[in-house]
């Protein structure tokens, strides 16, 4: 009897412990798995646009007027120097954008977009402008009635006509030997950008073709070099 009563207080005293420690140490088990998946939870954060520019990048026969825009932000800053816009650190150079912007030469345009709390877009808007106006060709003086004044006449008039032609091929010499594309009056970085954005074309009146060769190639960032920081 007394064997069997000291086995049921055993049974008792076994069960309250376990009631006892064995709540907390589920307790503890089920708090660490929450802990653990809300340390998993990340809330992700809001996406910043970069400025859009309409127009974008590219070579133009006449002059452009560039419209940017960025969804949800204060406002946009942008430079047209080559140096880098700033939310933060205003400047001369950092421009507020208000209307569009008049591209009327080659430039490089960056803009960076802000929104509140400091914030700002991920990243920058690089666009390239090239503006290449066509030039307008005078067609050589004709021979007239000059020619057909005497028998030398025919000889004297296509002597002419020659002349016209040397002019008009020593005018594309002058312009295809300049370097300096966007008349800042230094060769530098911008015409090497306006060079590689030309890259490949080929066609008459090209403002990267340097050589006058009708095509932009190696032969023309040759002559970029030779001019390098004149």
């Amino acid at each position: 009897m007394k064997k069997a009563y000291t086995k049921t207080a055993f049974i008792f005293y076994f069960i309250c412990t376990f009631l006892t420690y064995g709540n907390y140490v589920f307790a503890s088990e089920i708090f660490g798995t929450i802990n653990t998946i809300e340390n998993s939870v990340t809330i992700p954060d809001s996406t910043f646009a970069i400025p859009v520019a309409n127009p974008n990048s590219g070579t133009f026969v006449s002059d452009q007027r560039v419209i940017l825009s960025a969804s949800g932000s204060l406002n946009i800053r942008y430079t047209i120097d080559g140096s880098i816009p700033s939310c933060t650190v205003l400047n001369n150079t950092s421009l507020a954008y208000s209307e569009p912007i008049l591209i009327d030469k080659n430039i490089i345009l960056q803009a960076i977009a802000c929104y509140p709390d400091n914030k700002t877009s991920s990243g920058f808007l690089y666009a390239v402008y090239t503006i290449n106006i066509p030039d307008i060709v005078t067609p050589p003086p004709t021979s007239g009635s000059s020619g057909g004044g005497s028998p030398s006449g025919s000889s004297s008039g296509g002597g002419g006509g020659g002349g016209g032609s040397s002019s008009s091929s020593s005018n594309r010499n002058i312009t295809a030997g300049k370097t300096d594309t966007n008349n800042d009056g230094k060769i530098n970085i911008l015409d090497f950008v306006i060079l590689m954005a030309n890259w490949g074309k080929i066609g008459a009146s090209n403002i990267a073709d340097f050589n006058g060769d009708g095509k932009v190639d190696i032969l023309d960032f040759v002559k970029l070099m030779a001019d390098w920081s004149k």
